[in-house]
């Protein structure tokens, strides 16, 4: 069983939510939409 310190989760989710954020403005961008405000850019759980 893999085991993970709050640390590990923590750099997971700040990963997760940076790509998401980049996924995002991608779409944006590509839908020629301009980029969402920070505010608006939520993780997707």
């Amino acid at each position: 069983m893999l085991h993970l310190t709050e640390a590990d989760v923590a750099r997971r989710l700040d990963m997760d939510v940076a790509i998401a954020a980049v996924l995002r403005g991608l779409t944006a961008e590509a839908n020629g939409a301009t980029a969402a405000h920070p505010k608006q850019v939520l993780p997707f759980w």
